[in-house]
């Protein structure tokens, strides 16, 4: 295995407390009076500021973790806890983007950014001043007063990042946001997330099939098998930052990991 490139055991003593604690979860559906497991057995923990991705084939319960983690789905065995507080239903704590930006078509860049904060006590000035940093964050200056269908598919998933970040979740939960973006617009979507991400020390969550995307980054890549309904890996990524993805140690690790996912293919064919 790469050096860079590390084993993590559930047993390892964290360098700081974990801000997300998943332990022994369990789910399952009832489909035609038959119990279909989707998770068995799942334990992992985040800290505060770590990036880690769930990387993995479709249908081995990716999407399922995060609408759990979410509390859009209840679990069925287990716990999660965030900061040392049960999660059993949504919350601001938590904020999620999907592969669609889910934008209010009706409001415009600069208001879809400030939406969540009318919910909240805050003055107008001091609002009005978030939203300002928040559209300079995500470079959208020039199209504040612009409605979603009058900007491109990137510049929606750059307002739907600011959306959630304005509200300063402990926890940021992605699922697959820069999916359906061509390969320079996803590029650009990744770089400024990973430098959102260094500047406030968001902890995240990101859901991906994307092995280069996992690897360009993640602290950690949590490998999940669809065979056992849990996580076959827990593999932590020293890389120093910013990742060039043509280097040798980003390739090899590139292809030990896609060499783990066709040893889970070879099995499931068995």
């Amino acid at each position: 295995m790469n050096s860079h490139l590390k084993i993590v055991h559930n047993n390892s003593t964290p360098l700081t407390p974990d801000l997300l604690k998943i332990e022994s979860l369990g789910k399952w559906f009832e489909i035609d009076n038959k119990r279909i497991p989707v998770l068995q057995d799942v334990n992992f923990q985040v800290q505060q500021g770590e990036i880690v991705c769930i990387l993995g084939r479709s249908g081995c319960g990716k999407t399922t973790l995060l609408n759990l983690l979410s509390g859009f789905l209840k679990l069925n065995t287990g716990s999660i806890k965030l900061a040392d507080q049960k999660v059993d239903s949504p919350g601001p704590d938590r904020c999620v983007i999907f592969q669609e930006d889910a934008l209010f078509p009706w409001l415009t860049v600069r208001e879809n950014i400030a939406f969540g904060l009318n919910h909240q006590t805050i003055k107008k000035k001091q609002k009005d001043r978030e939203v300002d940093r928040f559209i300079d964050l995500v470079g959208l200056n020039d199209f504040a007063n612009y409605l979603p269908d009058q900007i491109s598919g990137g510049m929606k998933q750059r307002v739907a990042l600011a959306r959630v970040l304005i509200l300063k979740p402990k926890i940021l939960l992605l699922d697959e946001p820069f999916a359906a973006l061509d390969a320079q617009t996803r590029e650009e979507m990744q770089n400024l997330l990973m430098e959102l991400c260094c500047q406030q020390n968001h902890t995240v969550l990101f859901v991906t099939h994307d092995v280069e995307e996992a690897v360009l980054l993640a602290d950690r890549i949590l490998l999940f098998d669809s065979s056992s309904k849990g996580i076959r890996e827990n593999l932590s990524c020293s890389l120093v930052r910013p990742r060039e993805r043509y280097s040798r140690d980003f390739v090899n690790i590139c292809t030990h990991i896609v060499s783990l996912l066709k040893e889970e293919s070879g099995r499931r064919n068995v």
